[in-house]
């Protein structure tokens, strides 16, 4: 009868013992960022760096984000952008070309048009 869940298990009856290289080795983990962050949650805290187990949990999701980020940037796929309400920022300019609407201040940085919801203002206005 074959064993639930097989691809879970691997043969090391030829093997004295293991470490998580050979563990990697075995399990076919070929991507650097997979095993840097299965070696930190395989034994969290107790490398002899003396990093708490938090640290190494922490560092361990920061490079699965980053490992996902990278698969987005090979798919094509853009990071979304968090929405910003234009009503919610500092008054914007109306040309939205090269200052991309933000003013600084009260100055446009590429036209001389005024400032939405100012009188005067714009550049060289």
């Amino acid at each position: 009868m074959a064993r639930k869940h097989s691809h879970y298990f691997r043969s090391v009856s030829h093997l004295k013992e293991i470490d998580i290289y050979r563990f990697l080795d075995l399990f076919n983990i070929t991507d650097q960022a997979l095993g840097h962050a299965i070696k930190k949650l395989v034994v969290p805290g107790m490398r002899g760096g003396g990093k708490p187990a938090r640290k190494d949990i922490e560092e361990a999701i920061d490079t699965l984000q980053r490992r996902l980020e990278m698969m987005d940037e090979d798919a094509g796929v853009e990071k979304a952008k968090p929405f910003v309400d234009p009503y919610d920022i500092k008054p914007y300019c109306q040309c939205r070309v090269t200052c991309k609407g933000q003013a600084d201040g009260l100055q446009c940085r590429s036209l001389p048009v005024p400032i939405i919801g100012q009188s005067g203002g714009g550049h060289g206005g």
